[in-house]
């Protein structure tokens, strides 16, 4: 699977800290030599037409979209499915007269390749309509549950943001989804009491665009027509964040990286990996009959590893890779992350893991240049949400996944960050930060220092000696 996402903006090439450093990252680098963070994906299914009323797995699948700060969603942009998900049959498929007629009758875009044709009846070929009601089913989600109470709100407003914020999000957030509704804190007493169902509709609209920003993934950009219909959705959707995948060519690749038929697959990058020339070929892909059923031996030939390469390049040369990598860093950076990177000295900025990893080689002497070069500059990434305090920073530290720290609070500061002053560049400004304070670019340098206890304080009874 994917490491991560790549990171929007990355602070050490404007720092310059005490002697020659190095930075790593344990999740690696993409093809532009950017930081890669982790990031959890979480697949959700059973959603249709209908969920809000309890079809289907109703509010369990609803419910399940919670933990989610961004929501993904992966369209079929072959054309050779309609809207009820049934194979819509081409001419490689046609094997009698009267399925001659029907893929006649059911004919998509996928066939010929024209921005204009169309198959509107059936929805063959149009992922847009899946768009549609699954925004809708969100949409009548939310709704229906808060006009249900909403009689509650018109005696006394301020209950509006118990409302939103079950659907876990802060009151911040409730009270911009009030604003570009035309409704100011100030207004809530005056205006919510007179508002009629158009009013939360679009209180409802604004709130969704805020709490899940949605990216479309058109896959499947391999196939033939997909290049208009992907732009017949922009045409639909011009306000969507819209990105063109191809998973197939990206599992392709990693298969063939992981069985070292092929260099190195850097995530992100523009160009096909080259073939690794030390590998053994065979002359032909050879085949093994196993328990009766007949399979791919683990061997490859020369001819068929760049043939497929060959099928690849169009894909490359139209949307400079496969996609699945953008999509991830894409839907990320929709939820305005902060990267926030945790060091354990604001001089060297040697960071957290490098610490508690109990590593003896922190400095290697340069004996040409005769200067220290400290490793891990900068290694650590903890992605927090916009908005988050020091405090919140404090606690994502001391849990899973990262466990970098120990012990109570006691204080932090941060290393001042610019591009402008050469002097605050080399010489850094430690800069103390309270504990409700908000973090933000700026202050993603920081240092917590927790008083940390040994076992015999923790203990009533004496240590022994």
């Amino acid at each position: 699977g994917m490491r991560g996402f790549r990171a929007p903006y990355d602070p050490l090439p404007f720092q310059k800290p005490t002697g020659k450093c190095t930075s790593t990252n344990k999740y690696g680098f993409d093809a532009q030599n950017r930081r890669l963070v982790p990031v959890k994906i979480k697949d959700v299914a059973g959603l249709v037409p209908g969920a809000y009323k309890g079809r289907g797995r109703g509010n369990a699948f609803l419910n399940d979209l919670l933990d989610a700060d961004v929501l993904v969603h992966i369209l079929d942009n072959s054309g050779l499915t309609d809207r009820q998900g049934n194979k819509v049959l081409v001419r490689g498929d046609i094997k009698n007269e009267a399925e001659e007629r029907q893929a006649r009758s059911r004919r998509s875009e996928a066939d010929d390749c024209t921005p204009d044709s169309r198959a509107e009846d059936d929805g063959v070929g149009d992922p847009g309509g899946d768009v549609e009601w699954v925004l809708l089913e969100l949409h009548r989600w939310i709704f229906n549950n808060v006009w249900a109470k909403f009689e509650r709100v018109r005696k006394k407003p301020d209950r509006i943001f118990g409302m939103f914020t079950g659907y876990h999000c802060s009151p911040v957030l409730v009270q911009r989804a009030l604003n570009r509704s035309g409704v100011s804190y100030k207004d809530l007493n005056a205006k919510l009491p007179t508002w009629t169902r158009e009013d939360l509709h679009l209180l409802v609209a604004h709130f969704l665009r805020l709490r899940f920003p949605m990216l479309l993934v058109l896959n499947k950009a391999d196939t033939r027509g997909a290049k208009y219909r992907a732009e017949r959705v922009r045409r639909r959707f011009p306000n969507s964040v819209i990105v063109e995948t191809c998973a197939r060519a990206e599992w392709t690749l990693r298969k063939y990286v992981r069985k070292g038929v092929l260099r190195p697959y850097t995530r992100g990058a523009k160009s096909l990996p080259s073939i690794n020339e030390q590998f053994q070929f065979s002359k032909k892909d050879a085949r093994v009959t196993s328990g009766g059923k007949r399979k791919k031996k683990q061997e490859y030939s020369e001819k068929s590893i760049r043939a497929a390469l060959s099928k690849l390049k169009p894909l490359y040369e139209r949307i400079g890779g496969t996609g699945v990598h953008e999509a991830i860093t894409t839907a990320v950076n929709l939820a305005n992350p902060l990267l926030i990177f945790p060091v354990s000295n604001l001089t060297t900025l040697e960071s957290l893991s490098l610490k508690t990893t109990n590593c003896d080689n922190k400095e290697i002497h340069n004996r040409e240049s005769n200067t220290s070069v400290t490793q891990n500059v900068l290694g650590d990434i903890v992605v927090m949400k916009a908005g988050s305090t020091v405090e919140d920073l404090y606690h994502a530290l001391k849990k899973p996944p990262y466990r970098l720290i120990d012990g109570d609070y006691i204080r932090a500061e941060y290393r001042m960050i610019t591009a402008e002053s050469e002097s605050l560049s080399t010489k850094h400004v430690s800069v103390v930060l309270r504990k409700s304070e908000i973090l933000n670019e700026t202050k993603s340098i920081v240092r917590i220092m927790t008083n940390r206890k040994v076992n015999w304080q923790s203990s009533s009874k004496p240590s022994p000696t």
